[in-house]
């Protein structure tokens, strides 16, 4: 290991003292260095014991830090010889993935060194919903209704426009959700992930040469989202919040700061769990009709489970000529239909089709049709309004059990978000507590929380004071004792008088 390895690594080690965390990024470490070629194929590894000592940290540090590299076959064992070895190095192909640079990746890369040194851990980490709160009956019945009696439906399509029985499906829904919308208006698409992939495909025909294209982002936000744009070559600004969303200040910023898109989550929004409210949508209007060049997308991902009718900035007449309203299923029915259905007005509706013929070609038909089927089943209502009744339920039982055990161990809990609709709440830790090490702390009692950092477009000060808890995935018993877990953490911190980076 040469030199330069080494001091990279004793710069990370001492970071923090979370051990699962700092072992993911002495691993990020080693990774680049075989990927780019510093450390060559053959190479000896320095010794288990050899590397924990050097760096201070434990052997079973070093152990898992060698097992994640192994798993990816970058480093092993060779014939007749002792000790780990660089296997590859794939310098001068194609690039390596940069595992810190994307903060879905870092949180999944987290997620699993904790899941690998507390396998028995609860995940509360994740944004999935649990599976018993989606339709499955439902779907099965709504997939032998779609299910084609020709092959005519499985052939290439004429039109890229959506199957009459998704419009018949969702319209009303729109509508009754403030979203004012006509057939012609509405285009298919795979996801929000998507919709994000082809506006910035059309900002890039809008892009001068030298301009930064800025996207206003909410942060804390969606860490996709935030990949997404980035990957595509987009600069962030990030917009701050609040209990009602985005603040109408900071969006004033973004935009003064030269933003051709800003995109939103009108309720539920990942990871706080706040909603607008009608009176927080119309202070956003009335900045935004001051930018007339200025692009809208609104990432609705939980309406169908949601309590909460914030409505739609496009149902605004200033803006609705550059509005795409995004809703998507994936939380609500099931993420593997791949379907999610956007609003939109000629000619951004145009411009987004012409991208989508470009991106993917189309989305498919029979999966549309299972969506329509799906909405139209006469249970799924019922198992959707029980899912948004459960939410509430263990979303206020979650913040109960949090706010009783913080007056236990004598830590006041300010700026609690636990919003009306969605998963998750948003901790706060007590001041001078990193998210990060109190995330592996819950960790050894036996829970997974996601740390605050990746939801924020660049790390820093403050970005790491909150904790996400799933708390919709989970019954009422285990988030009772996943809220003893973070308080007794806490409690152990304060009577240690551990002063930690914030």
């Amino acid at each position: 290991m040469t030199d330069d390895v080494w001091n990279r690594m004793a710069s990370e080690r001492w970071k923090d003292n979370s051990e699962g965390l700092m072992s993911h990024r002495l691993a990020s470490v080693l990774r680049g260095a075989i990927t780019s070629g510093e450390l060559l194929p053959g190479q000896r590894l320095q010794p288990i014991a050899a590397l924990a000592k050097r760096l201070e940290v434990s052997p079973p540090t070093v152990q898992r830090i060698y097992k994640t590299l192994a798993h990816e076959g970058l480093v092993g064992a060779q014939a007749n010889r002792h000790g780990t070895f660089v296997l590859q190095s794939t310098a001068g192909t194609a690039p390596a993935p940069d595992f810190p640079a994307h903060r879905r990746l870092r949180l999944a890369q987290l997620e699993n060194t904790l899941r690998a040194a507390y396998s028995d851990a609860v995940d509360l980490m994740r944004g999935s919903p649990p599976p018993d709160s989606l339709p499955l009956p439902e779907l099965k019945r709504a997939w032998m209704k779609a299910a084609p009696d020709t092959a005519d439906l499985l052939g290439y399509p004429q039109f890229l426009d959506a199957e009459p029985q998704l419009v018949d499906a969702v319209l009303p829904l729109l509508r009754v959700d403030g979203v004012p919308c006509q057939a012609r208006d509405l285009l298919v698409i795979s996801s929000t992930q998507q919709a994000l992939t082809l506006m910035c495909e059309i900002l890039r025909s809008r892009e001068a040469p030298g301009q930064d294209m800025i996207v206003g982002v909410e942060e804390p936000g969606y860490q996709t989202a935030m990949d997404t744009l980035e990957r595509h070559g987009m600069t962030l600004a990030g917009m701050a919040m609040d209990e009602h969303g985005v603040q109408p200040a900071s969006l004033k910023s973004a935009l003064d700061a030269g933003a051709w898109l800003v995109v939103f989550t009108p309720r539920a929004q990942s990871p706080t769990g706040v909603s607008w409210v009608p009176e927080r949508r119309e202070e956003l209007a009335d900045v935004l009709a001051h930018y007339p060049n200025v692009w809208i997308l609104e990432d609705d991902h939980f309406a169908e489970a949601a309590s909460t009718r914030p409505g739609s900035l496009i149902a605004d007449p200033r803006l609705a000529d550059r509005v795409l309203y995004v809703r998507s299923f994936s939380k609500t029915l099931a993420a593997d239909l791949r379907v999610a259905v956007g609003v939109a007005r000629s000619p951004l509706r145009d411009s987004l089709l012409t991208a989508k013929s470009f991106n993917d070609g189309w989305s498919s038909r029979l999966m549309q049709r299972v969506v329509a089927a799906l909405l139209a089943e006469p249970g799924t209502a019922a198992t959707l309004q029980q899912a948004r009744e459960t939410y509430a339920t263990r979303r206020r039982a979650f913040c109960a059990a949090l706010a009783d055990g913080f007056e236990r161990i004598g830590v006041p809990l300010n700026d609690l978000a636990c919003g009306p609709d969605g998963l998750h709440v948003w901790v706060p830790m007590p001041p001078g507590q990193n998210a990060s090490t109190v995330v592996e702390a819950v960790a050894r009692r036996g829970f997974l929380f996601a740390p605050s950092e990746p939801f924020h477009v660049t790390a820093g000060p403050g970005t790491n004071r909150f904790v996400r808890v799933n708390a919709g995935a989970a019954d009422l018993d285990t988030l009772r004792a996943a809220a003893h877990a973070l308080t007794a953490a806490l409690g152990d911190f304060s009577s240690q008088r551990l002063t930690l980076t914030p």
